[in-house]
Formats: C-alpha cells, sequence, structure tokens
C-alpha cells in the first residue's frame, strides 16, 4: 500500500486489491477514512498507515458505494461511526461489520460535517450506482470520487444511469481547479472528469444513432472507439459499455 499525502488534511492510499484508492481527512480533532479497500487485509494496513500519521482518531468511515471492492475493510474500523446515505440500497450490515459496537449514522440529503473547523461535504449521486457518495474537502479544493472517475481505464456502465452519469459529472467539472481522488488509478483534474463525461456522451450518442437507423444490438461490434488516451487498451470493456447503453437508450 502506498500512501501520499495530496494536500494538507488529505491523504490517499493507493495498491489495495482490485487496484481501488482509498482516502483519508486529517482534520486535527479526528480522522474521516472514505473507502476501507477491498479486504480485511487492506483495511489493516490502511488503519496502520493511518496510525503512522497521526495519533487523531478515526472517528467516521463513508463508503463511495457498497461494492465489496471499497467497503471490504469496514470490519476493521469497529470503534468508528459509519455515515451512511438513506437511499444507499447496497450498503448492508454485512458489508459494514457485524460487531457490538457498531455505529451506522443515516443522512437523507447531501450534507456538511464540521471536525475540527475543517468543512467536509458529502455529496449523493445516482449515475454510477445508487448509493454513491463523493466527499468534497472545500478548503484543500479535493474531491474524492469514488467509482464517479475512474482514470486508468473505462469505467464500467452495467448498474448505471448513463444519463444522469453525464449530468453529475457535468456538475464535478465546476471544481475545475480541484485535485480528484479517483476510484481506480491516479489523481486527475477536471480534464479527467470531462473526458470520463465525454466518454459516456458517446455511448449514449453511438447506440441513439444506431436506433434511429433500424440496427440492433448484434451491429454494435462494428462501432468504433473514441478516441481517449486509452480507450483501445479496453476494447472488450468499451463493447460491453456499448451493449448495456444499448439497451438504456430509448
Amino acid at each position: 500500500m502506498l500512501i501520499d499525502q495530496i494536500s494538507r488534511h488529505v491523504y490517499m492510499a493507493s495498491g489495495m486489491g482490485n487496484n481501488v484508492n482509498s482516502g483519508f481527512v486529517c482534520t486535527g480533532s479526528g480522522v474521516v477514512v472514505f473507502d476501507t479497500g477491498s479486504s480485511v487485509l487492506d483495511g489493516q494496513k490502511l488503519k496502520a498507515s493511518i496510525t503512522k500519521i497521526t495519533d487523531e482518531p478515526i472517528i467516521y468511515v463513508i463508503n463511495s458505494l457498497g461494492h465489496i471492492n471499497h467497503c471490504g475493510g469496514n470490519s476493521v474500523f469497529d470503534k468508528s461511526t459509519f455515515l451512511v446515505h438513506g437511499e444507499s440500497k447496497n450498503f448492508t450490515r454485512s458489508s459494514t461489520v457485524t460487531r457490538p459496537n457498531s455505529s451506522v449514522v443515516t443522512f437523507n440529503k447531501d450534507c456538511c460535517l464540521c471536525i475540527g473547523g475543517l468543512m467536509i461535504e458529502l455529496r449523493f449521486f445516482r449515475g454510477h450506482a445508487c448509493g454513491s457518495l463523493v466527499m468534497v474537502i472545500p478548503e484543500d479544493n479535493v474531491v474524492l470520487t469514488g467509482n464517479m472517475l475512474m482514470t486508468d481505464g473505462l469505467p464500467s456502465v452495467n448498474h448505471s444511469s448513463l444519463c444522469c452519469w453525464v449530468g453529475e459529472l457535468e456538475f464535478l467539472e465546476i471544481f475545475n481547479d480541484a485535485i480528484f481522488i479517483p476510484g481506480h488509478g491516479p489523481v486527475a483534474d477536471a480534464v479527467a472528469v470531462r473526458q470520463h463525461r465525454e466518454y459516456l456522451e458517446n455511448l449514449i450518442a453511438v447506440t441513439s444513432v444506431m436506433k434511429r437507423d433500424g440496427l440492433g444490438i448484434d451491429d454494435l461490434d462494428n462501432q468504433s472507439l473514441l478516441e481517449l488516451p486509452y480507450a483501445k487498451k479496453y476494447i472488450n470493456k468499451h463493447k460491453e459499455n456499448l451493449r448495456t447503453a444499448f439497451l438504456q437508450v430509448a
């Protein structure tokens, strides 16, 4: 596991199972963890790394979504409080922990935390998967996106709402000079967010034209890739995404 200090308060943990990124914020009055890795071992390594950097207690844990590769280390943080959005349908007790000290606080709107004088914003999105959370630290100009953004390959759109996701990425582009910590891949800027949005828009556009022209799902393999720096390395994922988009587009 690699730990990089991204800004004054924010650290990024990479090199976990499934190439997942986690992050944590040292507020001065307590640590807020964003995603815990793919396994208990990832969680243990993350917790050990945090304790080497700071003696602040780990007070809150937030999962960007309930997929196991982002919450597999939750059980290690058995004395922390988990913050969960009420519409997060993929957050379950089993994805957290079964423990006597379990503490879960549910919120139903975008919310703000103020810990040690540091503001932390939690924003709820539905595009990639219903129940996705993005964490923004305005003072540091850092955005932790979970799987709303990937920077080392093509996104998986199997459980997504493409049109919703496009609109949410447009919103994230407002943070045009921010540092973005994606769910997978190296840190990025708003250019990567725009490229991600353009890829999703391309999926919608290509499949919309196909349906307009009376083509069927079996014609998808003849469609060309959008020219992104990494797209051609992931041709099979692109074809899978085209099929998902074809089924979503009216």
